[in-house]
């Protein structure tokens, strides 16, 4: 802990020599925070793997907006930066500890010049130092890869004490796993309280205030195709390939808010293997096909869209789940004027099914 406290100085102090060029490093902050928290166990046989509460370190680098375009100002100036955490995970001896380097997003909803409260919302990238082993480690049954999908999402208050330092004090909710392309993927999500401090390196820019134009709210579509893998609930190391096609009728409330409905077309090789050990409906190519209709909400924030998304198996039903709903969350960005890529994840409720990267056309009636 004192060499991760130690060498936040020296950046510190490196900055401070940059800063004499000062235009880089205005409204750009470092900052530090000690996590104390617990394991919050999916299922009841995760619970008595626990022995321990969870010890946790970030450090960050973050840039503050001052309102160059109008989706700043819209989000009343959000701030943007990069986070490295680490964490023990409840069990040292099993489950290892946790690293994890991930973006994040910050949006304030109160903000003063001497106090502010914001919500952080972060994704990237996590490594467990222990996974599970049929041999040498076949207690972890939680994480089945070394390398997972770390999601991070924080209520932040944040006082200001001088010019240069805040204190900054928080509630943290972490969760990784690894999408369902290994098993076991159940997870493991960790609560926990954190406190720490913000440095400004630089200066605070005066922030910039324009008329917005009102929002385009024609309706427009949306057409894509996603493949994925999985791999079954069998503890096999082997994958399957998957395949959605979706599209989207949206409806635009808002710059940032939209609302939408369309279909889905799923493609699931998994199907036989799934059905030998779960299900009672008997093989056949048809159940690897399955449709249904679904509802979202979209929020953007320029070129950037977080896409929620509810629907229902309709005309071909799921053969291999027995859940008649499924969800999908979907990280959704704009190449071009009518051509967007997406990162997704597919579940039934709170169970994954598998991780998908698509790419898509949009259309919108003149």
């Amino acid at each position: 802990m004192r060499n991760l406290f130690f060498t936040l100085l020296v950046f510190i102090a490196l900055s401070e020599l940059a800063a004499q060029d000062s235009s880089p490093w205005d409204d750009v902050s470092v900052s530090a925070h000690y996590h104390y928290g617990a394991i919050l166990p999916e299922y009841s046989s995760f619970t008595y793997l626990t022995n321990d509460y969870t010890k946790s370190f970030d450090l960050q680098i973050e840039k503050s907006t001052r309102g160059k375009n109008f989706w700043q100002q819209l989000y009343a100036y959000p701030s943007f930066g990069l986070s490295f955490y680490t964490t023990t995970l409840g069990n040292n001896n099993i489950h290892g500890r946790e690293y994890a380097l991930f973006p994040y997003f910050k949006f304030p909803l109160i903000a003063s010049q001497k106090f502010s409260f914001s919500t952080v919302f972060g994704l990237g990238i996590g490594y467990v130092t222990k996974k599970y082993d049929p041999i040498e480690n076949p207690y972890n049954v939680v994480i089945g890869s070394k390398f997972n999908i770390h999601f991070q999402a924080n209520f932040m208050a944040r006082a200001q004490l001088t010019e240069k330092w805040s204190l900054d004090l928080g509630l943290a909710f972490a969760h990784f796993s690894n999408g369902n392309s290994a098993e076991p993927n159940i997870g493991i999500n960790n609560l926990s309280l954190n406190s720490g401090l913000s440095y400004l390196i630089g200066t605070r820019s005066t922030k910039s205030n324009f008329e917005i134009a009102p929002p385009d709210k024609r309706f427009f579509w949306e057409l894509g195709i996603a493949p994925g893998k999985k791999s079954t609930r069998a503890l096999q190391s082997t994958n399957h390939f998957a395949l959605s096609i979706s599209g989207d009728l949206w409806k635009p409330l808002t710059h940032a808010v939209s609302i939408g409905v369309g279909p889905d077309l799923f493609y699931d090789t998994s199907a036989k293997i799934e059905m030998s050990q779960n299900s009672e409906n008997v093989y056949s190519p048809r159940a690897e096909w399955s449709s249904g209709i679904h509802v979202s909400f979209s929020l953007r924030y320029s070129k950037f869209r977080v896409i929620l998304q509810g629907g229902a198996y309709v005309f071909l039903e799921n053969l291999v789940i027995d859940e008649p709903i499924y969800n999908r969350a979907i990280f959704r960005y704009d190449l071009a004027k009518n051509i967007y890529v997406h990162f997704a994840m597919k579940s039934h409720l709170h169970i994954l099914d598998y991780p998908e990267i698509g790419i898509g056309y949009r259309w919108k009636r003149d």
